[in-house]
């Protein structure tokens, strides 16, 4: 394992299988300390295999397209293994688009519902540190 992502949190979604299984070892092998999302069980099998190569990962069942589900993994991920610094969000659920609707109009364009909880929540949590520490060292 390298050092690159050493101290670094990174969350993947989708991570069970395929692409998202495989970006979550590799960043595990470069140092960081990953939470494994998905809604499937694998997700214990991918973050096991994380830890059996010496690794640090967590598992989370989630479905991202649930934004009180993807809010409470991330409250458990900085609980567990502390603020996020990474996001690779490769979940996708074409089946259910219908359900949710296709797309979310925003300022900069259109995006994806299936992946706006969780870009949301991570980009909000990282605000709210960034604000914190702001605060903390002006205040000294």
């Amino acid at each position: 394992m390298s050092n690159v992502l050493k101290g670094q949190v990174a969350v993947v979604t989708g991570a069970s299988r395929g692409i998202g299984r495989t970006i979550a070892i590799e960043q595990a092998r470069a140092g960081a300390k990953v939470a494994v999302l998905a809604r499937s069980a694998e997700v214990e099998e991918v973050a096991a295999e994380i830890k059996a190569a010496g690794g640090e990962a967590m598992a989370y069942r989630v479905d991202i397209l649930d934004g009180a589900s993807v809010g409470g993994a991330f409250q458990a991920i900085e609980r567990d293994l502390g603020p996020v610094s990474l996001l690779t969000n490769n979940a996708a659920s074409f089946s259910r688009l219908d359900r949710y609707g296709k797309s979310i109009q925003t300022p900069g364009g259109v995006i994806s519902r299936q992946t706006y909880a969780a870009h949301s929540t991570a980009a909000e949590r990282c605000c709210q540190r960034c604000c914190s520490e702001a605060q903390a060292a002006s205040s000294t």
